[in-house]
């Protein structure tokens, strides 16, 4: 007994059917009232349209014809043509499938169809194993019931079809698995205990079954997670300290997390190095600090879009803030497994603000400065490319250079780059380690 469930306007899976409760209440009110499952009467025709998730991330396109013959007092036979990912599923038409259905009178209802889920043939024979899925009308967690492990135990398998019946997946908030009978072939020969030996047992025709349905809500869930939630990273912090012919002090933070899901990615980052050096007049060695945001959309299986925004600032420089915003396509030159290449191209519009330097000594009337504050607005080129290998499990090393050429006519000639090769190792027994390398070039 295959089964599906939805709720639309009557039948999700005969939406063609409907015709017949909207002539129903085409006449007039008092008609209206009057919609019941015997305004959903005779055969009609639809199309099939849909997508099958095997697990993996995989996604293969159902579509097929079909003709469902409702008989005015809740049930109905069906005939269909189905093609899967391009292949039939039978020479022929499927004939034989039953189901039942239930038309309220405000023009909406429920539908099921009985459905078998198929399991191939591998250490045991093919099996056909008879489930229900109900999906709520609100989000929420997966039960999944099962019976029928032993075919005499025949109370449980009772309860489980009894509940199948009386299950409304309007009142329901998630998705409810039913699989009321496991074990066919004890059920059929009467036995408790068929197929339950080590070398075969029923696992090899239940958890297949159990395994489609989680890759499926698995799949759903990373379609759409929510904001909160898949997030990934890392984050490092390195402190040094020397005394004796210098006095020198350190600190470096680091800090990555990706929202990755199988349309998009947000990532964001953010670096800060701060040293000095007693024994030197001005004492600041470096003070940098750097953080971004971006978001890629997946265009199709190589190229994708990619929007972010990134901001500087640099004491040694007299930069007090730089933001770079823009925009473009990106390629997936490699994309495996261990490996990932991407190049990126684009434009951006770029803000900078640069604070006076410090004062000339001896000191003048009036003051004057090493340099003077400026504030720089121009459009530039993003150029770049992103490289990602993973060695084993747990270490994982980045490497990107990133080009920025000036378009503006004040700025001809002129362009800023970035390059840099972090690497970050994790294990169970060590905490993360991250040795960043960077440069930064102005020409």
């Amino acid at each position: 007994m295959k089964t599906w469930f939805g709720k639309a306007t009557f039948c999700k899976a005969t939406l063609a059917a409907a015709v017949a409760c909207l002539t129903c209440v085409a006449a007039s009110p008092a008609q209206a009232a009057a919609c019941s499952n015997a305004s959903l009467k005779g055969k009609y025709g639809q199309t099939i349209s849909g997508e099958i998730l095997p697990g993996g991330g995989a996604v293969l396109p159902r579509n097929g014809v079909a003709m469902t013959n409702f008989d005015g007092n809740g049930k109905f036979t069906q005939v269909d043509f189905v093609v899967i990912n391009g292949t039939p599923t039978s020479k022929n038409f499927q004939t034989g499938e039953t189901g039942t259905y239930k038309v309220n009178a405000d023009r909406t209802g429920t539908g099921r169809i009985n459905y078998s889920i198929e399991v191939p043939a591998g250490r045991d024979a093919a099996a056909s194993i008879p489930a229900a899925v109900f999906r709520g009308a609100k989000p929420g967690p997966v039960l999944a019931l099962v019976s029928g492990s032993h075919g005499t135990e025949y109370a449980s398998i009772i309860a489980l079809e009894k509940l199948i019946q009386s299950l409304d997946p309007a009142q329901i908030s998630g998705t409810v698995i039913i699989l009321p009978l496991v074990n066919i072939p004890s059920f059929e020969q009467k036995v408790p205990h068929v197929n339950t030996s080590k070398a075969s047992p029923i696992a090899s025709l239940f958890a297949p079954v159990m395994r489609k349905f989680c890759n499926s809500q698995a799949y759903d869930k990373s379609l759409h997670p929510g904001l909160l939630h898949g997030w990934n990273g890392g984050a490092g912090v390195g402190f040094s300290l020397t005394r004796g012919n210098s006095e020198t002090t350190n600190l470096a933070l680091a800090i990555n997390a990706a929202h990755p899901t199988l349309n998009d990615k947000i990532t964001i980052y953010t670096t800060s190095i701060d040293t000095t050096n007693g024994l030197v007049s001005p004492s600041t060695v470096a003070r940098l600090v750097t953080a971004g945001i971006r978001y890629d959309r997946n265009i199709d299986a190589r190229l994708f879009g990619f929007v972010g925004a990134d901001f500087m600032s640099n004491a040694l420089q007299d930069l007090d803030l730089r933001g770079v915003y823009g925009g473009g396509l990106g390629y997936h030159a490699i994309k495996s497994d261990k490996t990932t290449l991407d190049v990126l191209a684009g434009l951006n519009y770029t803000h900078e603000t640069y604070s006076n330097g410090p004062l000339v000594t001896p000191v003048t009337v009036p003051p004057t400065y090493t340099s003077y504050g400026v504030t720089n607005r121009y459009a530039a080129l993003t150029l770049g490319e992103e490289l990602t290998q993973k060695a084993g499990k747990s270490t994982v090393s980045t490497e990107n250079f990133y080009f920025f050429p000036d378009l503006t006519d004040s700025y001809t000639g002129q362009y800023r780059g970035t390059t840099a090769k972090p690497g970050y190792a994790c294990c169970a027994s060590w905490p993360e380690v991250i040795s960043p390398w960077s440069k930064i070039f102005l020409v």
